[in-house]
């Protein structure tokens, strides 16, 4: 049966050139088929990679917060380490102060107990000579009564004068006494200089045993400064090598990242989902 092919004329459909051309056509639509096929498949592959690459990336930041938090908080521990170090030397440096305010009381109360142990001494001195102006007093009122008595048997017309002398005598009596009377007390008052002497001295050897302990002490607060200083080193340290590692973490996520594409990637499942 004749088909019309424009202005050409007509030709036979059944001829060997037409068939062969018809051969050719549909070869190429099915070339172009599986092509058009091949490009979906890569076109699902690349959106699979896609999503892997995306969900490594969302791993990679997470991973890069949680190191910065680390960093965050070791800088932290250093900043409370320094803080405490800083603390423990203060206090060592006012402990030292109290040591040497405790050496110094120790030196007063060591120059007080001298010094009341001279007013001891003084006081004994003069405790010594009121008992011998009373012993001297004593004698003399015997002397005047001694007198008294001879002047009355030598005369009855001495009588006043024996009166006077017997007064007099009397007076040295009463002299005596009081005498006597500041001798006990001077006595008393140098056994009290006595007892503050020996309190003095008490409260030295104290105060001294309070120096070598505050000494102690400051000693001990320096040690726990300098041990403060090397922890805060340390945590420096340790904070500084958080930090390196995260950074490193971060490099790595993105090296991988950028390796990432069709070639090189195999089926699998991440958060839940299959590449």
């Amino acid at each position: 049966m004749g088909i019309f092919r424009g202005t050409g004329g007509t030709g036979d459909a059944t001829t060997d050139a037409v068939a062969s051309q018809v051969g050719t056509d549909a070869a190429t639509a099915s070339t172009k088929a599986n092509e058009a096929a091949s490009s979906a498949t890569d076109a699902d592959t690349a959106r699979a990679a896609a999503v892997v690459a995306k969900d490594a990336s969302v791993v990679a930041k997470d991973a890069s917060v949680v190191a910065k938090d680390a960093a965050v908080v070791a800088q932290g521990a250093a900043e409370t380490a320094e803080t405490n170090a800083e603390t423990a030397e203060s206090n060592a440096a006012t402990s030292e102060t109290n040591a040497a305010t405790s050496a110094t009381n120790a030196g007063t109360s060591e120059s007080n107990a001298s010094t009341s142990a001279s007013t001891a001494s003084t006081k004994a001195t003069e405790a010594a000579s009121s008992a011998t102006n009373a012993a001297t007093s004593e004698s003399n009122a015997a002397t005047s009564e001694t007198n008294a008595a001879s002047s009355a048997t030598s005369s009855a017309g001495s009588a006043t004068t024996a009166t006077t002398k017997a007064t007099e005598a009397a007076t040295s009596a009463t002299n005596a006494a009081t005498s006597e009377t500041n001798a006990a007390t001077s006595a008393t008052n140098a056994g009290n200089s006595a007892t503050a002497a020996a309190t003095s001295e008490s409260n030295a050897s104290t105060s001294e045993t309070n120096a070598a302990a505050s000494a102690t002490n400051a000693s001990n607060s320096a040690t726990a400064a300098a041990t403060s200083e090397t922890n805060a080193g340390t945590s420096e340290t340790n904070a500084a090598s958080s930090a390196t590692s995260a950074a490193a973490s971060a490099a790595a996520a993105v090296a991988t990242l950028s390796n990432l594409n069709a070639d090189n990637m195999t089926t699998g499942t991440l958060l839940g989902g299959t590449y």
